[in-house]
């Protein structure tokens, strides 16, 4: 009986290197189709959000009669900034109101050995007033109207804040050890509706008193205000109903970038308000402008307050009627000024933007 002696074969090098070749060019087709896929449903998810708010802020009309301000204070316009105590804080600038010797510091000078904050004012936020509507009543009522700085404090930390002057207080946030509070308006709470996830995944300065939208106060750069041409802007009371320019195509919401000076989602300054007085791919915080090359960094102005996003090449608005629109980042600049402005008299078709 003949014996056959069977010869079992490896792979070959070459065909090792073959298969590893195969694997690696399908991993390249795929991942890009994986990202857009992530992307989408984070985009998905951000348009979510914003009509969430818009349902929040119809509601808020319905109950009211009006929107809710988009900042109220005593007076305006509305001063932007934290706590001056640094060089850095004088350099940064805080709305042209920078308190005693800011002139000395922006310019060399030596800082006195006690600079006195800065009296920001009250500075209550839209988002702060439409929280029952969107369903966050226990953290709307935690929120001290009266003084905001005592807002989400302990007991025990109420006792030590009242009893300490604001400028040398030491705070226990929750696991954030002792602080001296930068804002007296800075609530360590997460409200996901205020989060765009794209934020996070991308980088973006998440906090957990950040809001990635805010509310149009004016078409054009300037401070908030009261005579702002937008529908939320300091003690505005401005109705759905009666928007000369028509809900359809008026920003009510859009998404933005957190600036270095961005406080929270309690405080009715440019955290929570900015205008249409620049492009929306205006760099923020050293963000690149995707128009440019990887290692081109625009900073951006000192002035800049506008919207902008972490979606590429587009930024959800939320408009006056309730519905979401993506603009793209190349939307001439003319077109979305008269989108942030409610009474500008000009007819918008939506072939423009």
């Amino acid at each position: 009986m003949r014996h056959h002696k069977r010869i079992i074969r490896g792979f070959t090098l070459l065909e090792m290197l073959m298969v590893i070749a195969i694997i690696a060019v399908l991993i390249a087709l795929l991942l890009p189709a994986i990202q857009q896929a992530r992307e989408q449903a984070r985009r998905t998810q951000c348009i979510n959000n914003l009509v969430q708010l818009g349902i929040a802020l119809h509601n808020y009309q319905t109950c009211h009669n009006v929107l809710p301000p988009g900042c109220v204070n005593l007076t305006g316009p509305v001063l932007e900034g934290e706590f001056v105590d640094d060089e850095a804080d004088y350099e940064g600038g805080f709305g042209g109101d920078n308190g005693p010797n800011a002139d000395d510091a922006i310019s060399g000078g030596e800082l006195p050995d006690e600079v006195a904050p800065v009296d920001m004012g009250y500075r209550m936020s839209w988002i702060a007033q439409i929280l029952p509507q969107l369903g966050k009543e226990n953290i709307y009522r935690r929120i001290d109207f009266i003084r905001p700085e005592r807002s989400f404090l302990s007991a025990k930390q109420l006792k030590h804040f009242d009893a300490t002057p604001i400028a040398e207080a030491v705070v226990e946030k929750d696991g954030m050890g002792g602080m001296k509070p930068q804002s007296p308006q800075m609530p360590q709470v997460i409200i996901s509706l205020l989060t765009c996830p794209s934020s996070a995944a991308r980088g973006g300065l998440v906090g957990p008193h950040h809001s990635d939208y805010a509310g149009c106060h004016a078409s054009t750069s300037v401070p908030i205000d009261l005579d702002n041409d937008g529908l939320l802007y300091l003690n505005s009371a401005e109705s759905l109903y009666e928007i000369p320019d028509g809900a359809t195509t008026t920003i009510l919401v859009g998404e933005k970038l957190m600036r270095g000076r961005d406080i929270g989602w309690m405080t009715g300054d440019y955290s929570t308000l900015r205008n249409t007085g620049v492009p929306t791919d205006t760099a923020y915080g050293f963000v690149s402008n995707r128009y440019y090359s990887d290692e081109a960094v625009i900073p951006a102005a000192a002035n800049a307050a506008g919207f902008s996003s972490y979606h590429t090449g587009t930024c959800n608005f939320l408009m006056a009627d309730g519905s979401v629109r993506s603009i793209g980042e190349r939307i001439s600049l003319e077109v979305l000024q008269r989108l942030g402005s409610r009474n500008d008299g000009s007819l918008i078709s939506n072939v423009d933007y």
